[in-house]
């Protein structure tokens, strides 16, 4: 059994840097220790934990040769100097395996294989070999190949992925990464290197929708053959068709490439990094779906037993895809989490990782960071590797599956809000264990045979049918876990106690829509059931998906009909959720001996939810605030020898309570906190907001030069990127800037990659040696003689060394832009700027700008609620709805503190009363400066990938804009005789 740690009010204050998260940090440029080691530093102060150092595209710095391993040294150093952790990535790039191209260049054995299914005949050659023809009754033959991926695959730097199910390969891949690490800093393996995080592995990386493919490896056939004692050969088509004993085949097929995954590859790598002191982490392809786990790995939770801190990729700006408001609409992500999570408890692993935000958006601010941060935590997952620090921003590095996590955000410097509540939260959610009473079995072995890349219907209804059984238990408050077949026939057992698999032990059991189970499950539901302990059905399928309603094997048992009612009569939940709208508040429960911890946190983005909480004994509550680390009573009521508490959650909401015994008869009984009251008075804005940092304006629409020396007509820089005009060594690019009034200073900003000469009204400029944003992104001063009042124009010459396209230029300065017709800009004087300080500062000269904006004021209000007509209570400065990505109050130049997230409030007192200058600083992201500027309603992007950016479908001349407002302030007068938070 792992070993239980119980909480502890001191180390949740502070915990250890184990909690903190851990990001992402890509390797995108031409690497310098100095650099490397800089960053190290702000990452410490911004509250991260270590980091993964992650070869990545844009990488100038040859990958795993001298220059890297000196590099890696100097990271090392400085993590052990600063109490950090430094975890290798396992590759250049994703998925994992081909080490930057080492293992395929071995040999043609080595490189990626696929069963093929085409319906014309080829020749067969060195990436093709036939396997099987077929003339079915109907339609036209079948022809199956071998496919074996060609070398040239710029994806891998010019070579091709591998094949994961050779046991050569895995080992060519550790010969290649992991023994060259061990050689160069093995000695820190298991201390300041604790382990190894490996990128989306897969048994089968195929990219072309048209040609149905499945895993394939060398000699599969005569592997196949041995286990099973027929021929697989002859049968192909039957993986593909639905004709003959297909359930049978394809069964023994995926059992087959599951297992040879698992121990061929997940096996091997965790084995090594085990004999060595290493943890083994990262995550898998495709996790989200039963369809797409087929599709990349065929079972990833059997994977999971192979990790020593399983994982998963959660990737885009949502945790709850197509879910409308009233909660009714499956979410697609519940199983990419809970699959992790289960395997966790299960095994006795304290830790799962998520790699979380990419392809959220340059927008996704600490705010939203913080909600999806909280709906993992909800799911068993307590550890975050933020997605992506990047050590450049040059080139694709401001469009690499974005947020930008760093210090180029202009909210870095309030980072610490985050991570600091969520490494508290993480202590926390380690400390004892998590209950979670009830087994849903996973269906995963039922679309082994179902599953067919041409047809996913069958798979997909299984899958709809476990996410709404999924969501039913969520909503509902009870906690469960998904079990795996081969986990439970591999570490099962059913007792008095209950169902075990190794560490978690259950008291009732869900089947849910499935077409067949193992024989050693079928023994263990029987001998479940046989101790008493109920056994639900919730896989009625009669809905035309062609799913048997009961699968064969266990229609002898007794199985109740699912219900939530009927689940929870039978188990008895610790805590018991009333209300209206109680569905919406999801529940993580822990056991720390005697005492129980709850987290509950709001799935709805725009109620305000009052719930009554009730526990069946008489408990002493608190709260634990993972914002602040302080710990506080909480007022409740003693009824019938239970606790009860009322709550109101506002939109996105979460709470941390522990319950720990009380004796109901001996405690005084508490009867209902008082209603908050609240009075709020608006503050008077006498002055503008004033930036902070230089305002920008983003030149994206250029005339180019071609060799005859012809200028062309002005186009968006997209569409030269899109026609590869813009990837040639020395063009020349123009644009147009439009200055109303006085000449101003100006600077151009140029990418560091372009080598460009850069000129102003044709005259050249000088490099400042100044950078801005980021530090390949340059500085050219343009001298005030040389700005026109009307137009002006840019030109950048890309050197013959240039690689790579052309990027966005900016303008840089004390001025205001205006966008005529949402689309022209004009640069102004900034006095001709901010006009309602309250309302979007981004239609208010300030479009494209990325930094803080600070407002001065002082308050006049304390008199307007006389003194000796209050009741006892406190004054609250308050942002009632800002757009913002972070704010900071300082009064006379102290800091009263910064809010990353609602509620947008600062406590103040009388003493700062008339004469006291306050200075609200509040931050905007990097999503106006850095786009996509042109995507039309690009918030609705579920996943924001590099080529929305350049998305022609959907592209609008007028740029696109997320707002920057303050809003109205309020000072606010709050009674006290009530839990914060209550209501």
């Amino acid at each position: 059994m792992s070993r239980q740690r119980y909480a502890n009010e001191a180390e949740f204050r502070v915990p250890s840097a184990e909690y903190r998260p851990v990001p992402f940090w890509s390797w995108n440029g031409r690497l310098t220790p100095d650099r490397l080691v800089s960053q190290i530093r702000r990452m410490h102060e911004a509250g991260f934990g270590g980091f993964f150092m992650h070869a990545r595209s844009g990488l100038k710095t040859a990958y795993l040769e001298d220059e890297w391993f000196a590099c890696v040294r100097a990271c090392v150093e400085e993590a052990e100097r600063l109490g950090m952790k430094a975890w290798i990535y396992d590759e250049k790039g994703w998925p994992s395996g081909f080490a930057g191209g080492a293992v395929p260049s071995l040999g043609r054995e080595y490189r990626a294989k696929a069963l093929v299914m085409l319906e014309e005949k080829r020749e067969d050659d060195d990436c093709r070999r036939l396997l099987e023809a077929y003339e079915p009754s109907e339609g036209p033959p079948r022809y199956l190949y071998e496919w074996v991926q060609p070398m040239g695959d710029l994806r891998f730097d010019s070579a091709s992925y591998v094949d994961l199910l050779d046991e050569r390969v895995t080992e060519a891949f550790i010969a290649s990464t992991h023994e060259r690490y061990e050689r160069e800093i093995g000695a820190q393996f298991g201390a300041v290197v604790p382990g190894v995080f490996s990128d989306e592995a897969c048994a089968l990386l195929w990219l072309d929708p048209a040609v149905p493919a499945l895993p394939w490896t060398t000699g599969l056939e005569r592997i196949f053959a041995d286990r099973y004692g027929y021929s697989l050969l002859p049968r192909l088509h039957e993986l593909f068709l639905p004709e003959g004993e297909y359930p049978r085949i394809r069964y023994d097929y995926w059992s087959l490439i599951v297992e040879l995954f698992a121990e061929r590859f997940s096996k091997k790598v965790y084995d090594w990094c085990d004999s060595r002191g290493l943890l083994y982490t990262g995550h898998l392809m495709a996790e989200d779906r039963l369809a797409y786990q087929m599709e990349w790995v065929g079972d990833i939770m059997r994977q999971y037993e192979y990790m020593h801190i399983p994982g998963l990729d959660h990737l885009g700006r949502h945790s709850h895809v197509g879910r409308t408001p009233d909660n009714a609409v499956p979410y697609t992500r519940v199983l990419s989490a809970k699959q992790v999570s289960s395997v966790a408890s299960q095994l006795g692993r304290e830790r799962a990782l998520s790699e979380l935000f990419a392809c959220a958006g340059q927008g996704f601010e600490p705010a939203r960071q913080k909600e999806m941060t909280d709906w993992h935590f909800i799911h068993g997952i307590n550890l975050f590797s933020p997605h992506l620090l990047p050590y450049s921003l040059e080139g694709e590095g401001k469009r690499d599956y974005p947020p930008t996590i760093g210090p180029q955000q202009p909210w870095w410097d309030d980072y610490r809000q985050l991570t600091d509540y969520q490494t508290r939260m993480s202590y926390m959610l380690t400390r004892g264990r998590r209950a979670a009473p009830i087994l849903v079995l996973h269906p995963m072995e039922s679309a082994f045979e179902r599953y067919s890349p041409l047809d996913r219907s069958q798979t997909d209804a299984m899958n709809e049918a476990l996410e709404t059984l999924s969501l039913s238990l969520l909503d509902a408050q009870l906690g469960f876990d998904y079990g795996n077949e081969h986990l439970l026939a591999k570490f099962g057992a059913a007792d008095a106690e209950g169902l075990r698999i190794k560490e978690a032990v259950y008291s009732a059991a869900i089947l849910p829509a499935c077409t067949r189970l193992r024989s050693s499950t079928v023994r263990l539901l029987e001998q479940f059931a046989a101790f008493g302990f109920p056994v639900f059905y919730a896989g009625d399928a009669a809905d035309g998906s062609g799913l048997a309603a009961v699968p064969a094997e266990v229609r002898h048992l007794t199985l109740l009909p699912y219900s939530a009612e009927l689940l929870r009569e039978r188990i008895s939940p610790v805590l018991v959720l009333e209300g209206k709208d109680a569905r919406f508040i999801w529940l993580h429960e822990r056991e720390e001996g005697d005492c129980r911890q709850f987290f509950l946190a709001s799935m709805s983005d725009t109620k305000s939810i009052r719930v009554k909480m009730k526990l069946g004994d008489a408990m002493r509550l608190s709260v634990w605030d993972a914002e602040t680390g302080s710990v506080r009573p909480l007022a409740c009521r003693y009824v019938n020898g239970g606790t009860e508490l009322d709550w109101t959650f506002g939109p996105r909401d979460s709470l941390l309570i522990r319950a720990e015994p009380a004796d109901a008869a001996a405690s005084e009984p508490k009867g209902d906190a008082a209603a908050v009251r609240e009075e709020a008075f608006a503050v008077a804005l006498r002055k503008s907001p004033a930036p902070l940092h230089p305002n920008a304006l983003v030149l994206d629409r250029f005339a180019r030069r071609n060799d005859a020396g012809v200028w062309s007509e002005v186009r968006p820089l997209a569409d030269w990127v899109l026609e590869r005009a813009a990837s040639s060594a020395g063009s020349r690019y123009r644009a147009a800037v439009r200055v109303d009034g006085e000449p101003m200073r100006l600077r151009v900003v140029a990418e560091r990659a372009l080598e460009a000469s850069i000129r102003w009204n044709g005259m050249a400029l000088a490099a400042s040696g100044e950078s801005w944003i980021d530090p390949d992104w340059l500085c050219y001063d343009v001298p005030v003689e040389l700005v026109r009042s009307g137009a002006n124009e840019v030109e950048a010459e890309l050197s013959d060394r240039t690689v790579g396209p052309m990027e966005n230029l900016y303008v840089t300065g004390d001025f205001a832009v205006l966008l005529e017709n949402g689309q022209d800009p004009v640069i102004r004087q900034a006095a001709d700027g901010i006009g309602d300080p309250a309302g979007d500062l981004s239609a208010q000269g300030y479009p494209f700008y990325a930094g803080g904006m600070e407002l001065e004021f002082e308050l006049d209000a304390f008199e307007q609620l006389r003194a000796e007509a209050r009741l006892p209570g406190r004054w609250l400065l308050r942002l009632p709805r800002p757009s913002v990505g972070s704010a900071r109050l300082c009064a006379d130049g102290k800091l009263c503190g910064a809010r990353a997230w609602a509620p947008w409030e600062w406590e103040i007192t009388e003493q700062w009363g008339k004469g006291t200058k306050f200075a609200l600083v509040v931050t905007s992201t990097l999503r106006n400066l850095i786009g996509p500027h042109h995507l039309e309603d690009d918030e609705s992007v579920h996943f924001l990938t590099p080529s929305h950016f350049f998305d022609r479908s959907r592209r609008t001349d007028r740029y696109v804009l997320k707002p920057l407002t303050i809003g109205q302030l309020e000072l606010v007068y709050r009674r006290e005789g009530t839990n914060d938070g209550q209501r």
